[in-house]
């Protein structure tokens, strides 16, 4: 069984290790482990998923206002508990910590997350805007 609950802080190389093992799809969309790290660093919510030898096996990092917005800066989950609702359990706690239903809650999706999103009850905004990141 998998613990998710809300961490201050941790070990950034646990982070590193999860993200780089979670198998994301597409090159394109891979961080840095530096990336990483600053990701971990920055986050106002670090929500995590830990077994129960206390062993990291998912994460959701936000960061909000706590008042109208919320962005998901990251989520992973480990191979072993992917495609077992432990991600969307891990997004549903941040939502829960960033404010709940009066906060808006934001994720940028690579291509062949998309779906996923939609399952975790996001829809696809018309009135969004970016700047893609250069690299």
């Amino acid at each position: 069984m998998i613990k998710v609950t809300s961490e201050s802080s941790l070990n950034t190389l646990e982070v590193v290790e999860l993200f780089n093992v979670a198998q994301f799809p597409d090159e394109t969309y891979k961080l840095s482990n530096k990336q990483i790290k600053g990701i971990v660093h920055n986050a106002d919510i670090i929500v995590t998923g830990r077994d129960d030898k206390y062993r990291l096996q998912g994460i959701a990092l936000t960061l909000t206002n706590y008042v109208n917005a919320c962005y998901l800066t990251g989520v992973a989950a480990h191979p072993d508990f992917q495609r077992q609702g432990l991600a969307t359990r891990l997004i549903e706690k941040a939502i829960e910590l960033s404010g709940g239903e009066d906060v808006t809650f934001v994720a940028l999706s690579t291509p062949n997350a998309v779906a996923f999103y939609e399952n975790a009850g996001f829809e696809r905004c018309k009135n969004d805007f970016m700047r893609l990141r250069r690299r």
